[in-house]
């Protein structure tokens, strides 16, 4: 299968490139390569290569061209192990990148209305970006009233125990 991204779209760059580097981790973990060898190809140090490897920064076009090189990889089948890791949804199997992917993943499962509800995680995620300030006083309201909803159901069971006489 061959995927097909616009490099000149700065997200489809982003997102093939996370794909690249999961599929990197997965082929470099059997073939002995650690995170320095192939920071020494980029001219990158060990850290730098965790950050990508944890997802907090992604790698250039030009250093997944230097791997590709380097290593004799196959473009495509390491962006094929990639997916084969990134959080998906195939029938009953799901594989995730991280515990809060999982979480969060099975925390909107539960919502009834899914797709309002990851409707609301896109249009949070832009307003952490845009407005930071705005976004905690959201998160602020909500657990508010989460607190007021937990505190008013702990009163009505009081009352309920005390009218059965427990």
């Amino acid at each position: 299968m061959i995927l097909f991204f616009n490099r000149n779209n700065k997200k489809d760059m982003e997102d093939t490139n996370k794909i690249f580097v999961e599929g990197l981790k997965k082929w470099a973990k059997p073939n002995k390569i650690n995170q320095t060898a192939l920071g020494k190809v980029v001219g990158r140090k060990q850290t730098t290569i965790s950050a990508y490897y944890k997802g907090e920064t992604r790698p250039e076009t030009w250093m997944i061209d230097a791997w590709v090189k380097e290593f004799n990889l196959d473009y495509q089948e390491i962006l094929k192990l990639g997916r084969s890791t990134i959080a998906k949804e195939e029938g009953s199997v799901v594989q995730y990148t991280s515990s809060i992917q999982k979480e969060h993943f099975e925390i909107v499962k539960k919502f009834q209305d899914q797709v309002t509800a990851k409707e609301f995680n896109h249009a949070l995620l832009k307003l952490e970006k845009n407005n930071p300030k705005k976004y905690f006083e959201i998160y602020g309201m909500v657990r508010g009233l989460v607190a007021e909803l937990e505190s008013s159901k702990d009163k009505k069971e009081d009352s309920q125990k005390s009218a059965s006489g427990e």
